[in-house]
């Protein structure tokens, strides 16, 4: 299992299996985007989601997930300010999902 999980990451070095947690040693490519998150599947079939976490890495980004390059050269963050940039500015004047106030003295 932690195997073919290792194999999906990168290329497998070595591993500390524990009754509550499994570490692996595992060479990655940083050209690639870091893999965050896998589904385990046990010999009797059974499921589990498990959220991997990466240690000693010099750089993570957390958009792309991928380790050659830093924030302000990432493309996909560039395209998420750009969508933030033409997103209309909301009014302060008034509070937020509340009506606009009317005055019905006359």
């Amino acid at each position: 299992m932690l195997l073919s999980l290792a194999d999906n990451i990168g290329t497998f070095e070595d591993s500390e299996i524990t009754t509550s947690s499994a570490r692996m040693r595992v060479t990655i490519s940083g050209l690639k985007p870091l893999i965050t998150c896998s589904t385990l599947e046990f010999y009797n079939g059974d499921e589990v989601n498990a959220e991997l976490v990466y240690e000693k890495l010099e750089k993570q980004y957390s958009i792309c997930f991928c380790l050659d390059h830093d924030a302000k050269d990432c493309a996909q963050s560039v395209d998420q300010r750009k969508q933030t940039e033409k997103l209309p500015q909301r009014r302060t004047e008034e509070p937020i999902n509340q009506p606009p106030r009317v005055d019905l003295e006359r």
